[in-house]
């Protein structure tokens, strides 16, 4: 297993997430009451065995705070049974050839030309199945920890964020832009522009 490429004491991800935390508690407070605690750090742990990834310490930072559960655009972060969950069906599609035949449309070398990659650690789910995953397996032209999307039509997307950190900034940002909104059903979401 490769080591992480950055440390928890350089993450920005405490800070950011005591912001979203703060967002929330005012502005959705049926989200915030929502919100899962910490994974233990044993079954962080046993994701990473599993999946032979150290986790990027941002991702770590995020999974002691709250085992998923937070939404994001259509989302929902996973927890880290689903992430493991999502991770083994995931790779054992790919392992039986249940994508052999699929096309990948990403070309501009970020992401590896593969319809699913054991490097992809996928962090939230939306009700069609589609991913939002880190991807330590990047293409030439990319970056170990980078997010991308996992379509269920077109596969591996990529996204313009760097790093799990970079991504959890920028729904910070939609927060504080007021981008999402509570409707009456006491979901969060995003309002598209």
């Amino acid at each position: 297993m490769p080591p992480a490429d950055e440390s928890a004491a350089d993450s920005l991800v405490p800070g950011v997430l005591t912001e979203i935390e703060a967002w929330l508690a005012e502005h959705a407070a049926a989200v915030s009451g929502r919100l899962p605690p910490g994974a233990p750090e044993a079954s962080i742990k046993e994701l990473e065995v599993a999946t032979s990834v150290a986790l990027p310490a941002g991702y770590r930072a995020f999974l002691l705070r709250h085992d998923g559960g937070m939404p994001w655009r259509s989302y929902d972060l996973l927890s880290v049974d689903e992430v493991l969950t999502a991770w083994k069906s995931m790779t054992a599609m790919q392992e039986q050839g249940t994508f052999k035949d699929a096309e990948v449309s990403t070309d501009d070398g970020r992401v590896a030309e593969t319809w699913w990659s054991r490097g992809w650690i996928p962090i939230a789910r939306d009700s069609g199945g589609n991913l939002v995953c880190i991807d330590m397996a990047p293409g030439p032209k990319g970056r170990a920890g980078q997010i991308i999307r996992w379509d269920t039509v077109d596969g591996p997307v990529p996204t313009e964020h760097a790093s799990f950190d970079t991504w959890l900034q920028a729904f910070r940002d939609d927060l504080s832009a007021r981008k999402y909104a509570l409707t009456e059903d006491e979901i969060l979401e995003f309002k598209e522009s």
